[in-house]
């Protein structure tokens, strides 16, 4: 018996031994793959600003063809900006809005974040304070988080998500 399990740990002292062995990546290699990650970014942060212009020209677009059909408008599209987030692998939208509406109802200004690519909206905040306003324009309605009537935490999830 004893001999057996000799045997055995000298069998498998060989197979580990005859192992190859892979070797630590090289600093070369580590800069290489870092190099090649900022690369990919670089072109997806390219790619996220051409899609955020065209779609900037399609919510224009939108807000043309309302205003046409509707012959009043009470919200304007005045402004945006765009971010490619690669902790998120994400390029997301921010829209602004001024709503121009009379009613004491409607906050004057919001801001909707959408995934640049998909067009869907991920969240709609508005900066007022007035806890009426907070249940029917702030939202968040991402896949990963969901939220309704609670400003600070829509407003917090514009900013880490356009920031990061």
């Amino acid at each position: 018996m004893r001999s057996y399990l000799n045997g055995s740990l000298l069998c498998a002292a060989v197979i580990l031994a005859c192992q190859p062995r892979t070797p630590a990546p090289s600093a070369e290699d580590a800069a290489s793959s870092r190099n090649e990650r900022r690369a990919e970014d670089w072109r997806r942060m390219k790619d996220c600003a051409e899609q955020a212009e065209r779609f900037a020209k399609q919510l224009k677009a939108m807000e043309r063809e309302q205003e046409q059909a509707w012959r009043s408008q009470t919200t304007r599209f005045i402004d945006w900006d765009n971010h490619y987030s690669p902790k998120y692998s994400r390029c997301y939208f921010r829209a602004a809005y001024l709503n121009q509406s009379k009613s004491k109802n409607v906050p004057w200004a919001t801001n909707i974040m959408f995934d640049a690519f998909e067009g869907r909206v991920l969240s709609s905040c508005t900066k007022a304070t007035d806890a009426g306003y907070a249940r029917g324009f702030c939202s968040v309605d991402d896949q990963a988080v969901r939220s309704e009537g609670d400003c600070a935490a829509c407003q917090r999830y514009i900013d880490e998500h356009m920031d990061n």
